[in-house]
């Protein structure tokens, strides 16, 4: 709009005409466009929340705990220092922690067993083991007590369990002696009762010990290079050969030893018959291993 403003008429020339324009500033209105902008805004906004929805239902548990360890700390890495921002791969920053706690997982199901898992192992099959010895000695006592020919020797035999095994111990008796005096030479009636453990020994796959004990007696012998040690040795190869008659197989045997009077049942009284003995002992796993291996 323009507007004329005429002065007063004091002389003949007329005043310069003088045009003002005012400009009114009129709003888009509805053909604005700052409304799609803040319409795509919120669309996209909404298309991120729908998506992160999405995501959180599809993903499993331990997932969700990577993602959410990560956006705890999403900078963590930057507080590590360093000269700038570009040092840093945007893998490094960006890759959140359920990738390792997947990767940690895995290794762990393929890891070889800790030292508490093979403790655990070994103790069981030290468990099995026992159980495996004690039905055994049970087979022994009941061989003992229904075979005719063993049963009257049965106050002669002891079967127990030590550290090295079963152990089965056949006594000697001034009344029912096992040998003739300073001799290696087993009497008949104490064969049968050898050759009765044979076929239990047969059936198992331990290896077996023969060990021979004397009294406190001198040995009394015309060779008088000879003592306790060797007798005690013969008298235990003795019962390995008549195990061996009775079909034991040979290499069931790891060793035959020979204590001489060493090791007395009764130490008070050294010449007590009972300190003649032979002692089989059927060994464990370990103790067979120990022994091979000390003398490689």
């Amino acid at each position: 709009m323009a507007k004329i403003i005429a002065g007063t008429d004091t002389s003949e020339e007329k005043p310069p005409l003088i045009v003002i324009k005012k400009i009114k500033k009129v709003s888009g209105g509805h053909h604005g466009g700052a409304w799609k902008i803040a319409y795509a805004d919120f669309v996209t906004a909404m298309m991120a929340f729908f998506l992160l929805m999405w995501l959180v239902s599809s993903v499993n548990k331990s997932k969700l705990e990577g993602i959410a360890e990560y956006f705890k700390q999403p900078l963590k890495i930057l507080n590590k220092g360093g000269d700038n921002l570009a040092e840093i791969s945007p893998k490094t920053v960006l890759q959140p922690k359920i990738d390792t706690t997947e990767r940690e997982k895995e290794k762990e199901k393929h890891a070889l067993p800790s030292k508490l898992d093979m403790k655990t192992v070994e103790d069981l099959r030290k468990q099995k083991e026992l159980e495996h010895l004690q039905q055994m000695k049970g087979a022994i006592e009941n061989m003992i007590n229904s075979t005719p020919d063993v049963s009257k020797y049965k106050d002669q035999i002891k079967v127990d369990i030590t550290y090295e095994g079963l152990r089965i111990q056949v006594i000697d008796n001034e009344e029912r002696p096992m040998f003739a005096m300073s001799s290696d030479e087993l009497e008949p009636e104490i064969k049968p009762v050898l050759r009765s453990l044979a076929p239990i020994f047969m059936e198992i796959p331990n290896k077996i010990s023969i060990i021979g004990h004397t009294d406190g007696f001198e040995y009394n012998s015309e060779d008088t290079k000879k003592s306790n040690w060797d007798l005690s040795s013969n008298r235990a190869n003795s019962a390995r050969r008549e195990l061996e008659a009775a079909g034991m197989p040979k290499d069931k045997v790891l060793r035959v030893m020979g204590y001489g009077a060493s090791i007395l049942l009764d130490a008070r009284n050294p010449h007590n018959p009972k300190n003649r003995r032979i002692s089989i002992v059927v060994m464990k796993d370990e103790v067979t291993t120990e022994a091979i291996v000390q003398n490689k």
